[in-house]
């Protein structure tokens, strides 16, 4: 029965974003984010995998020092404990964090992306892994939103978000090369050739830093327990389906048709830079992700990036000629995930029940 409520409220949130898209209307967007946080919020300690262990540590005040133990995760987590005493308030801020500022990121695509679909996307895929891996979810969410920031050209900010971030989890880290795929596009060549200075520093610093203080965690990542031989059907059809839709929308070599309003609007493809933006993130995600088919826990690593799959497919269900097509290829992939979430329950999270 919980279950059923869970898939009704989800449906009801889907049904409130297309009311937000449609009358421009914040009012509907905030129900949707009051929705989609309350369902997580106030979950069981029996829904996902990791959600008992957080109940733990929660109570508790972290007792052990390898568990969850970046300070900003720590120290907001024991404040909301200290002033609430009960552990659902936690799980409830954090699941507002979340879902608001990557459903908010999300309504500032509107325009040249279908929010409904990206919303419906999120609700099958994304939305799942927020019920378990919930403390990187709070840095996904903060990095994803943040990235406004770089279409603002406010880099440096960006940066200090990113490493104010690490405070919450340190694999935010990760999301400092995207700083370098935004300057690279907005640059001419010989600019480009300038930037791989900085760039070759940056990534040799971050490699040490990597090795020097999480080296650690890498070994837990990679040791023989993690180790798998998962070459699965399934992301590989989500890489095919990435490469053929873009070929797909680039053998369109000028121009693109949006009809926004009641005159055609004409899209230059080499001039989109945010799309182009967006392949690279989407892409560089897919990349991270399939080490996940050989390290079961380093697919999520790769979640800063793959999280523009979202926005990848909302651009293109909105704006290229095969819509249909593109559509029906993603849904596919996100219908076969949450059903086989639902079915198998391969995180834990069904079935579902609520903590109230």
């Amino acid at each position: 029965m919980e279950t059923l409520l869970f898939i009704f409220s989800i449906c009801l949130a889907l049904y409130f974003s297309n009311l937000a898209d449609r009358k421009n209307n914040r009012k509907y967007l905030l129900l949707v984010i009051l929705i989609v946080s309350l369902v997580s919020g106030l979950r069981g300690i029996t829904v996902g995998i990791d959600t008992i262990y957080y109940d733990y540590a929660f109570i508790h005040k972290f007792p052990y020092s390898w568990q969850f133990e970046e300070v900003g995760f720590r120290a907001i987590s024991n404040f909301l404990m200290n002033c609430f005493h009960d552990t659902r308030y936690i799980f409830l801020f954090f699941s507002l964090v979340i879902n608001s500022l990557i459903i908010l990121r999300l309504w500032d695509f509107r325009k040249k992306c279908s929010f409904p679909f990206m919303l419906f996307l999120y609700s099958l895929t994304f939305y799942i892994d927020t019920m378990n891996i919930m403390r990187q979810f709070v840095a996904i969410a903060i990095i994803f939103y943040s990235t406004k920031l770089l279409d603002n050209k406010h880099y440096i900010l960006f940066v200090c978000v990113v490493l104010a971030t690490t405070l919450i989890h340190t694999s935010s880290l990760l999301a400092l090369l995207m700083v370098l795929v935004y300057l690279w596009n907005s640059l001419t060549p010989n600019k480009r050739l300038l930037l791989l200075v900085p760039l070759l520093f940056i990534c040799t610093a971050a490699v040490f830093y990597v090795i020097n203080f999480e080296s650690h965690h890498i070994a837990n990542y990679l040791s023989s327990q993690n180790s798998t031989s998962n070459i699965n059907i399934t992301f590989i059809y989500r890489i095919s389906i990435f490469i053929f839709s873009l070929l797909l929308y680039k053998s369109k070599k000028k121009i693109i048709f949006n009809k926004t309003s009641d005159k055609e609007q004409i899209v230059e493809i080499n001039q989109d830079i945010s799309f182009k933006n967006t392949c690279y993130m989407y892409f560089i995600g897919l990349v991270l992700c399939s080490v996940g088919m050989f390290y079961t826990s380093m697919a999520r690593l790769g979640y800063y990036y793959a999280i523009f799959e979202l926005v990848y497919w909302g651009y293109l269900v909105k704006n290229s000629y095969n819509k249909s097509l593109n559509l029906s290829m993603i849904s596919i992939y996100a219908i076969y995930i949450f059903m086989l979430e639902l079915l198998a329950g391969g995180s834990g999270v069904f079935p579902f029940t609520f903590n109230l």
